[in-house]
């Protein structure tokens, strides 16, 4: 069993920390039970072998790159296809370990994740807003969560409006006041991305 110490890390490609009363904090990370889990979830992808692998991933924090399991990493990075698939399913237990996977995400393995349930707003608006919710202490911002297209969107700023705009819309349809804060904070970035956008497009 590894234990590993999570720390507040801020990337601009994931902007992922703990909250402030987390700190520093040290947390047990047993990558033998993750990499097996991780084997079965390929083997057959589900909820079930989804909330599997969910529960052996730190529930906070993230994991410096030094001290984990490159070859687990580059596994699940290789994979995330998979995952990506049962996201765009509408698996409530597929997107909530994405969600998760933030904590032993960076770089092109964060963005992916962004993109991945960035997209699952037009589709699945109150789910992703519920596991936000769930996990919003992942995050410092929800910005490039909720606000990162993609590459294909990267040079054209009319394909990124009506990109903002259509989420904006979608969120707006979610009426659970359990998830009214988060959807709050959701329209407020997305509305600010727009405005940036709206703004270059006249310049």
């Amino acid at each position: 069993m590894r234990k590993i110490l999570l720390v507040t890390v801020f990337t601009f490609g994931m902007l992922l920390s703990l909250t402030a009363q987390n700190y520093l904090v040290e947390a047990t990370y047993d990558s033998e039970k993750l990499f097996t889990e991780w084997n079965s979830y390929l083997e057959t992808p589900n909820a079930t072998t989804a909330l599997k692998v969910y529960n052996q991933l730190p529930s906070k924090g993230h994991i410096f790159k030094e001290t984990s399991d490159v070859a687990l990493e580059e596994s699940i990075y290789d994979h995330l296809n998979i995952v990506e698939e049962q996201v765009k399913q509408g698996d409530a237990n597929n997107i909530q370990l994405a969600f998760r996977l933030f904590t032993i995400s960076d770089g092109s393995f964060s963005e992916w994740l962004q993109i991945m349930l960035g997209q699952t707003i037009n589709t699945h608006p109150e789910l992703f807003l519920t596991e936000l919710n769930t996990h919003r202490h992942l995050f410092t911002k929800v910005n490039s969560l909720v606000g990162n297209f993609g590459e294909e969107f990267a040079d054209d700023l009319d394909k990124q409006i009506t990109a903002t705009k259509r989420r904006i819309k979608n969120l707006k349809k979610v009426e659970n006041s359990a998830v009214a804060n988060v959807k709050k904070e959701c329209i407020l970035a997305l509305k600010a991305k727009l405005k940036n956008l709206e703004s270059l497009k006249e310049n």
